[in-house]
């Protein structure tokens, strides 16, 4: 299964990455996993660049470089 973001009834499961190296958060698009069902890459909605080669934007990383979480929709004190 490539892509784990998908309707489960009536609720979309979400999930969001704490890129480690960036030290950012960012809403993910994808998630690819290898044979072995690890996390390989996940993929984001957000542009870092334009890329030039699919002719889109956004950006992805491997698994390993990402701490995958769940996205609740809920804020915290500061709204974010």
């Amino acid at each position: 299964m490539n892509e784990i973001i998908k309707n489960i009834g009536k609720r979309e499961i979400k999930f969001r990455a704490w890129v480690i190296f960036e030290k950012e958060m960012h809403s993910v698009q994808q998630i690819e996993f290898d044979d072995n069902d690890e996390i390989e890459l996940v993929h984001f909605h957000e542009a870092i660049a334009w890329d030039h080669e699919n002719g889109g934007c956004g950006f992805e990383r491997n698994g390993s470089e990402v701490i995958l979480m769940q996205y609740t929709g809920l804020k915290d004190k500061n709204g974010e």
